[in-house]
């Protein structure tokens, strides 16, 4: 993926806040669902858009845009994902949920 974003003239710092959005996802997926998933990758107009799906569930319509309190020791990664990100989406279907992140090359 790193080397797609650069090779689409997305920067190095860039580059890096993509990854890292997108390791908080996948993550999420191993830790949180059956282990499996799907990412994709592709570029939109000026931007870089990675999207993962797998067969896990967010029932918060508010994951990922509160605060986590200090006494709970998980629950950043969706917040993380998403300062990271130009753009984060989760949709809900039938068969799990779908995180697609949109990072901007500039």
């Amino acid at each position: 993926m790193g080397e797609f974003a650069g090779g689409v003239g997305m920067g190095t710092e860039r580059i890096t806040e993509l990854q890292f959005a997108v390791n908080e996802i996948a993550t999420n997926t191993v830790v949180h669902t059956d282990g499996s998933g799907t990412l994709k990758v592709w570029q939109e107009d000026a931007a870089v858009v990675c999207e993962i799906s797998d067969r896990g569930r967010i029932t918060d319509p508010l994951a990922g845009r509160m605060l986590v309190g200090p006494d709970r020791p998980a629950g950043r990664g969706l917040l993380l994902a998403a300062v990271m990100s130009d753009l984060l989406q989760i949709v809900n279907h039938d068969s799990g949920t779908t995180i697609r992140i949109r990072k901007n090359n500039r």
